[in-house]
């Protein structure tokens, strides 16, 4: 890209330091394509500018100071959101709002500085469209690497620019979330090769890589609204669900004069008109600021609301004492009271969020973890799926469990529904509860299986398993959300080959991209 490289050269030296922060607004533009903005022709321009000043890096480390900053505007905007949580009790936490802020994201950029680095080494070897590929490919493997280091946070991914989108999502049944991204990334870059006059070819030809990804993306769309309109929305007759959103304040949920009249508004809203027709209530993420055993005599209080031969499905603490009634574990987890006033079933929380419900390296860092307690969560065995009275067999997800490709069920009994209970009144009325909500449609379109999400302040609903939303609540309100509860479709492509199939598609682009590279003269 000679001729453009050029004019961003020449520009970039004019502009000096001020180009870190031409990267970052680049950056920012692409979180503009995600919830809630969602414009996401914006995401073109912010990854055809990053792309070309790269190219117009003066040396290595150049590159990677501009991928640092696209990443770094790029995560500042797209997760400002998590220092609100540190607002709930500012006195202990507030101190910590300008590492959250900026610290989490100048972490997190190393990853799109990678990307960089490499992306300017390989300048050297392939060119043109060719290195749009390689580009468009260490973007996709840096996120899924972003997806599993340090316990993981694929938070936007950039195949989340398509959250209004349900027939683009669809693809996401094939290629999961790492495809999409593959796929908008390569598509949404190719652009700047046809402004390259360099290039050998007339226009018509150097137009053909970006009409070629173009078509890809068209391609995808018309077959997802085919997807959607062979399918048929099918209800599980028997089960007619009520979801609460009590809106509760994280900041009164567990002083003990709020207890009690948070149980209390729990079972109101539960047992308020139209009742007589539910079978099964859910509650959100410790719907219960009290710690829930087998004895508990709040079990019996719960059942007292809980539909004949149905159950309620709320999240809770529980923990695990020993014999001489000392604290051994506690857990955040989903438990399944019956109408007879029975612990049914449970599901304990596995991925768990690092300073939010546990200190890593604790011996060495003075801090106390933010949720409510001294103690840290302990983890529970990973996806799995349980049973409830009356109710197809789930997979039980606790907050940000969702958000993981890949990882939301148990693959030798897979569930028929998944249940995604989470309390997003940590982050208020921010994009946070937007991009968790879409992301929890992404992982119903890729499993092929509908998903239920009550939140206790953030946007509760009920997907089918092709992503549509059968219903939901709207954000920072106090809402019962009835619905009926779709059913599982047959097993999807990522289902059964997970990530693979994009990690194929991968070494293919990369093999076509390098097939004859050149030699730098340097």
């Amino acid at each position: 890209m000679k001729f453009l490289d050029k004019c961003f050269l020449f520009v970039t030296s004019k502009i000096g330091y001020k180009k870190n922060l031409l990267a970052a607004f680049f950056g920012s533009l692409v979180t503009s394509a995600m919830p809630p903005v969602d414009l996401w022709p914006l995401a073109i321009i912010g990854f055809c500018g990053f792309f070309l000043m790269i190219n117009a890096s003066s040396s290595w480390k150049d590159a990677f100071k501009t991928g640092w900053w696209f990443g770094f505007g790029h995560f500042v905007t797209g997760l400002y959101w998590i220092s609100f949580a540190l607002l709930v009790d500012a006195a202990n936490f507030g101190w910590l709002i300008p590492f959250a802020v900026l610290g989490i994201p100048a972490v997190i950029a190393i990853y799109t500085g990678i990307v960089a680095l490499i992306t300017w080494q390989a300048w050297r070897y392939v060119y043109g469209w060719r290195l749009v590929v390689v580009f468009a490919c260490l973007w996709t493997l840096i996120e899924m690497l972003r997806g599993w280091l340090f316990t993981g946070f694929p938070w936007n991914l950039a195949g989340s620019v398509w959250s209004e989108s349900n027939n683009m999502l669809q693809f996401a049944s094939i290629g999961g979330a790492y495809g999409l991204s593959l796929i908008t990334v390569l598509a949404f870059t190719m652009p700047i090769t046809f402004g390259d006059r360099a290039s050998e070819g007339s226009a018509v030809k150097r137009c053909l890589p970006m009409i070629f990804s173009s078509l890809i993306l068209v391609a995808i769309f018309i077959w997802g609204a085919v997807r959607l309109d062979r399918s048929k929305e099918e209800f599980v007759p028997s089960v007619k669900l009520r979801i609460v959103q009590a809106n509760i304040p994280q900041n009164m949920k567990w002083e003990d004069e709020w207890r009690y009249a948070t149980v209390n508004k729990y079972l109101e809203m539960s047992h308020s008109e139209g009742f007589e027709d539910i079978t099964h209530i859910i509650w959100p993420e410790t719907a219960l600021p009290f710690v829930i055993g087998e004895n508990s005599p709040l079990l019996d209080v719960i059942s007292s609301i809980t539909p004949k031969g149905g159950a309620v499905i709320t999240g809770a603490l529980r923990a695990e004492y020993s014999e001489s009634g000392l604290l051994q574990n506690m857990w955040n987890s989903l438990i399944v009271v019956s109408d007879e006033g029975k612990l049914f079933s449970h599901y304990d929380k596995s991925h768990l969020v690092p300073f939010g419900e546990y200190v890593p390296f604790r011996t060495i860092l003075p801090l106390e973890k933010i949720t409510h307690g001294s103690v840290d969560f302990a983890s529970g065995d990973g996806a799995k799926t349980i049973e409830a009275p009356s109710f197809p067999k789930f997979g039980g997800l606790v907050c940000y469990e969702v958000i993981f490709p890949g990882k939301v069920v148990e693959k030798e009994h897979r569930p028929e529904v998944l249940v995604n209970v989470t309390n997003d009144a940590w982050y208020g009325n921010t994009a946070g509860p937007y991009q968790h909500f879409q992301m929890a449609r992404i992982r119903a379109i890729e499993e092929g299986i509908p998903l239920v999400r009550a939140a206790n302040d953030g946007i509760s609903g009920v997907f089918d398993a092709y992503g549509r939303i059968i219903s939901k609540t709207q954000l920072g309100t106090e809402a019962v959300l009835d619905s009926r509860l779709p059913v599982r479709i047959q097993v999807t492509t990522y289902a059964r080959y997970g990530d693979g199939l994009t990690l194929l598609l991968i070494v293919f682009l990369l093999l076509i991209a390098c097939k004859h590279y050149r030699i730098s003269n340097d």
